[in-house]
């Protein structure tokens, strides 16, 4: 069983935080269910990496 929805409307705002980012996401899936949330981490800087 899939517990993926699709988005259909609502927003996903980035913020840069003490801590790395916050996520902060206000919407609806396609069935009209609410997907509300926050989400915060570090981000690392991929630009300036080497691939080898």
């Amino acid at each position: 069983m899939s517990m993926a929805a699709p988005m259909k409307g609502g927003s996903v705002k980035v913020e840069k935080s003490e801590n790395g980012y916050l996520l902060t996401i206000d919407s609806i899936d396609d069935n009209g269910n609410k997907i509300q949330g926050t989400f915060e981490a570090a981000v690392s800087d991929y630009d300036n990496q080497s691939v080898e």
